[in-house]
């Protein structure tokens, strides 16, 4: 049986070996987090500075339910424009999909959560 020598690891993958910084790769914490400061959620400060007003504009029609092609049509731009702001809302928000990015728009106060009307619904029969 050999000996494994301590100061080799057994394996390590390249997602492994990127997590932690140089300070904490030889022993010392360096006060850093394995966590880079770029994945940390942004404060909702932070997020109304940084989508603008036609980005918050879309994200309260994803909010609503509209599909590419219909905010296109309301909002008399190509659907390329749209996928555009699309694209740069989820990047800006760090999020992967539109529901998660209505999602930090609703907890972080970027859309407004609808009231409910003062009038009550007719019954259909």
């Amino acid at each position: 049986m050999t000996a494994r020598r301590a100061d080799r690891p057994i394996s390590q993958t390249p997602a492994e070996t990127q997590m932690f910084t140089p300070a904490e790769k030889r022993g010392g914490t360096g006060g850093a987090s394995p966590i880079s400061k770029s994945s940390l959620p942004l404060r909702s400060g932070e997020r109304e500075k940084q989508l603008t007003s036609r980005e918050r504009q879309i994200l309260g029609l994803f909010a609503r339910g509209m599909r590419t092609a219909a905010i296109a049509l309301r909002l008399s731009i190509s659907t390329t424009t749209v996928r555009n702001h699309s694209q740069r809302i989820l990047a800006k928000l760090r999020v992967h999909s539109r529901l998660h990015a209505v999602a930090v728009g609703y907890a972080s106060g970027l859309i407004r959560v609808p009231m409910p009307s003062a009038r009550p619904r007719e019954e259909r029969s």
